[in-house]
């Protein structure tokens, strides 16, 4: 009897089963439920942006805003700030010369010396308008590139001349190698030029005298003729009016003996050669 162990040393651990080692775990914590994400914000709708109360310094840009230290506009160093910036910009591009409308808008005036050489409907000289307005060139600005063409164009023109009367008589000096033969090829285009050109003979010299094949055709019309004059026509008359040909009071509209001297070289081929 005293070799057993009571019932209750049992139940406290030793040997039986049912203590606290042998009960089951304690049942875990509920895991929270996660937090849903808020919905994106709808965007504003038509009667929401059409109703709201505009921004009452629209007017004013943001780089020229000024915020004072409690988060609000000042308005009089803004305004300043403003008009400071305008008044630079009106200094650096005038306050009324602005480009025109449209590139057919500029005023274009020749001087009277080059009225009948310039040629405002010249494509090229559109193309030139065009690309003036796209950069923004003004009416004043467009005046000064123009009186500045006008002023060289002249020069531009004479040194395009003198190069063509340079080429004109190095081609023909191909043509007529002998010293003797050139002259005689230049006498007879002036001849030629005089029997036929009458008063426009000069304007005639001046629009074609460097092409080298118009004086090339005439000197042969001058050769013709030349050689077609009878023994008769030849001697101090002959020489009389291939002298007053290239006198200046022949080529020279405003000489005081141009009259008489064209007058009397015009009858005389016209008596030779007929009016025709």
């Amino acid at each position: 009897m005293f070799g057993l162990k009571p019932f209750f040393m049992d139940a406290a651990g030793e040997g039986g089963g049912t203590g606290p080692a042998d009960s089951p775990p304690a049942a875990a914590a509920p895991t929270a439920a996660p937090t849903p994400a808020a919905p994106p914000a709808a965007p504003a709708t038509a009667l929401q942006t059409r109703t709201a109360d505009p921004d009452p310094h629209a007017w004013l840009p943001e780089k020229h805003r000024v915020i004072k230290d409690d988060g609000s506009l000042d308005i009089e160093a803004s305004a300043r700030k403003n008009a400071e910036a305008y008044g630079a910009l009106e200094k650096r591009l005038g306050s009324s010369d602005v480009p025109p409308a449209s590139a057919g808008e500029y005023q274009i005036t020749a001087p009277d010396e080059l009225k009948d050489a310039f040629q405002p409907e010249d494509p090229g000289f559109k193309e030139f308008l065009t690309a003036a307005h796209a950069a923004g060139m003004t009416q004043k600005q467009m005046d000064a590139a123009m009186g500045a063409f006008f002023n060289w164009a002249p020069k531009l023109i004479g040194a395009s001349q003198e190069i063509d009367h340079d080429a004109c008589v190095a081609k023909l000096q191909e043509v007529w190698p002998d010293a003797a033969e050139n002259r005689a090829g230049w006498k007879n285009a002036m001849r030629a030029l005089g029997a036929y050109g009458g008063e426009r003979a000069k304007a005639l010299s001046a629009q074609y005298g460097n092409n080298p094949d118009i004086v090339w055709l005439l000197a042969q019309v001058g050769k013709e003729m030349a050689e077609d004059v009878s023994p008769q026509s030849s001697g101090p008359v002959a020489d009389d009016i291939q002298a007053l040909m290239s006198s200046e009071a022949y080529h020279n509209p405003k000489h005081a003996d141009h009259k008489r001297v064209s007058e009397k070289v015009s009858a005389h081929f016209a008596q030779k050669f007929g009016t025709k």
